[in-house]
């Protein structure tokens, strides 16, 4: 028997706009067993809230989508999983054994390409599923695709050229870039988040920030329309400069270190 396996590390965090779910994928590990070729691969993921905080102990949906092509591609497999995260947060899942949605797991063509993981999250099960992400398979399930193999003999994919030396590829990295011979490269800081996690919520200390605009020119600037929901009561503990919509006066208030004043 011959076995390979694989562990691709992933981190990606997503700024979400109208969600409450942040989710970050932590790793995907495939692993082949070519005489025995399963029917689903490893995930897994570690849940968190919108202020950074995770979710213990606590039953989640997750809606796993195969995606071929490109990320608007077609969805060629749809399904559902009903986890509970452990209490470090961790969902773990098998691909390929949830309850299916579209498609056949069986039936996917590994060799027709390439394919793209996306991924929802409904942290209340009430199939609201929220959208956390989408990212490309760089490796294929070697197990699975071996299914497609027009030949298999004693368990093992012949060498039609007979080289023992072209299939051979060279991993390097340099600086934040890392490559691999006859393939692709990767930019590592990419895969960082710029925004720190503190027990408030979100940061960013780097600089300034534009929504809407690659040029900004203020700490905060904002292209188009911002929104403030209205209250009706006036925040406490005010600070000089802070800012509220009144729902009451229809009128934007701003604090001057004493008094709340109408801004128009």
């Amino acid at each position: 028997m011959k076995h390979e396996s694989q562990n691709i590390n992933i981190i990606n965090s997503y700024n979400i706009k109208n969600t409450k779910l942040l989710i970050f994928f932590t790793y995907l590990s495939i692993t082949s067993a070519f005489t025995q070729v399963p029917e689903n691969f490893k995930y897994q993921a570690l849940a968190r809230d919108k202020f950074g905080n995770i979710l213990v102990n606590k039953n989640v949906s997750i809606k796993i989508s195969l995606i071929r092509d490109n990320t608007e591609g077609t969805c060629v497999y749809d399904e559902v999983h009903y986890a509970f995260t452990n209490q470090y947060g961790l969902i773990n899942l098998n691909i390929g054994s949830g309850v299916v949605i579209k498609g056949s797991f069986a039936e996917i063509d590994w060799s027709a390409g390439p394919y793209f993981l996306k991924i929802e999250m409904d942290a209340d099960n009430k199939d609201n599923f929220q959208f956390m992400g989408i990212s490309q398979l760089l490796s294929v399930p070697f197990a699975l695709h071996a299914k497609t193999a027009d030949s298999v003999k004693n368990g093992y994919i012949p060498d039609a050229d007979n080289d023992p030396k072209n299939e051979i590829q060279d991993l390097a990295i340099k600086g934040s870039v890392l490559s691999i011979s006859k393939s692709n490269t990767i930019n590592l800081s990419e895969l960082t988040s710029k925004w720190d996690t503190t027990v408030n919520g979100i940061t960013y200390t780097r600089g300034i920030v534009g929504i809407g605009t690659a040029n900004p020119k203020r700490n905060l600037q904002v292209k188009d329309v911002i929104r403030l929901e209205p209250r009706n009561s006036s925040p406490g503990n005010p600070s000089e400069g802070d800012i509220y919509m009144d729902g009451n006066s229809h009128t934007l208030k701003v604090y001057d270190g004493t008094n709340w004043q109408d801004c128009w």
